[in-house]
């Protein structure tokens, strides 16, 4: 993060301006990130509560470099996507490696002797943003072209790591990117109508079947698919044999407290010391495993609030209409599905870096604000009528 400050001021002082939707959502977030901490003047945590505060000051330096840095260029958002898919293909080569040497990367005893236990659930993360984004895109390059065939290999290859690594939040995320993408820009220009393109339906068909086909492959160890199943059973349960740890014992554990303190809640990190009386990082029950709950019931219904009111600022920009002829604006929030599905169901309120990224790149510029870039080599005028999404992000 330090490393980083240096770069962000350069690139700040060299714009003419300040890109004032990115300054909106900053100010947002500063205005809930300020809320948040000061619940922890009435929080009865003593220990974890330092390293949160702490944690607080990446998330917002996270929301500042998006929104004010990144978000305002379309290009630094497609080469700032591209990276992430880079380092995301990287983190899955790691984890195929581990699956090879250790087999299962939840219940592997190797792992946890190294005290990586939770290697799964980083890395399936950081997979599910790139399967998310790789074909997310493939979806809008022209149909079997080499850009799509390579978008639509390295997704497909840092998706079926998804899972096979046991996340079962990712795996969600990446079936809710492949729905937004579609959905979004299945929209005809002229009329407003929803349209299903052939091409797209095509794709998504052969997605979906090479999954499908690697699942029935071996089903037993797509253990992604196995922690889901042990999840809905989880919700079938009678209400005696609910696991004390479990999402949905967090989640009722977190209403109670809630109704305990409902317009300031109890603290920032109060739910462990209240809920389960634990103050240790490594042990179970230390935060409710999801965003809303655990903003209602440590900032309360006020810094619920201030928190849609941060989300808003960012998202105020969106639209069907926008969404039918911005490619780069569909895959941006297509790719956010999974930061959004795992806060939903883990991690707590200072730990959601990607999040709050993806909400300041909300801000981008919609096409036609910006000037027109497009590669010497290749003329809009080409006879696909769907033009490649390096070209047509940066219009």
């Amino acid at each position: 993060m330090v490393m980083t400050v240096p770069a962000a001021v350069v690139i700040l002082l060299r714009r003419s301006r300040i890109h004032i939707p990115g300054l909106s959502v900053l100010t947002a977030g500063t205005l809930f990130f300020s809320y948040t901490v000061l619940t922890a003047s009435w929080s009865p945590s003593l220990n974890v509560l330092k390293r949160e505060l702490l944690f607080l000051a990446g998330g917002l330096w996270s929301l500042l470099c998006a929104s004010l840095v990144i978000a305002p260029e379309r290009e630094r958002v497609y080469r700032f996507l591209l990276i992430s898919g880079g380092f995301a293909v990287a983190v899955t080569i790691h984890g195929w490696y581990w699956i090879n040497l250790y087999g299962s990367l939840v219940t592997s005893m190797e792992l946890r002797e190294l005290d990586f236990r939770a290697f799964y659930q980083l890395a399936g993360r950081m997979s599910a943003i790139g399967a998310a984004l790789f074909l997310s895109m493939a979806l809008y390059e022209g149909f079997l072209s080499r850009r799509q065939l390579i978008a639509l290999l390295l997704g497909l290859f840092c998706g079926i790591f998804t899972f096979l690594s046991g996340s079962r939040l990712s795996a969600l995320g990446i079936v809710g990117a492949l729905t937004i993408a579609f959905l979004a820009g299945a929209r005809d220009r002229r009329q407003g109508q929803w349209v299903a393109d052939v091409n797209r339906l095509t794709l998504l068909g052969i997605i979906l079947g090479i999954v499908l086909i690697v699942s029935q492959l071996d089903l037993r160890e797509m253990e992604t698919i196995r922690r889901l199943r042990s999840l809905f059973l989880e919700a079938e349960a009678a209400p005696g044999v609910i696991d004390r740890y479990g999402r949905l014992n967090y989640v009722q554990i977190a209403f109670a407290l809630w109704m305990s303190s409902p317009i300031l809640g109890v603290g920032l990190m109060g739910f462990g010391p209240l809920g389960f009386q634990t103050e240790s990082a490594v042990n179970p029950g230390l935060y409710p495993h999801n965003l809303v709950a655990q903003i209602l019931t440590e900032t309360g219904l006020l810094g619920m609030i201030v928190f849609l009111g941060f989300l808003w600022s960012a998202y105020r920009g969106i639209s069907l209409a926008r969404l039918s002829r911005d490619p780069l604006l569909v895959v941006l929030l297509a790719t956010s599905v999974v930061p959004w599905s795992i806060a939903l169901f883990s991690q707590t309120i200072s730990m959601q870096w990607k999040l709050y990224t993806f909400i300041g790149l909300m801000t981008l510029p919609a096409p036609g604000s910006v000037r027109a870039e497009r590669r010497s080599d290749e003329s809009p005028d080409t006879g696909d009528r769907r033009l490649s999404l390096s070209i047509r992000v940066l219009r």
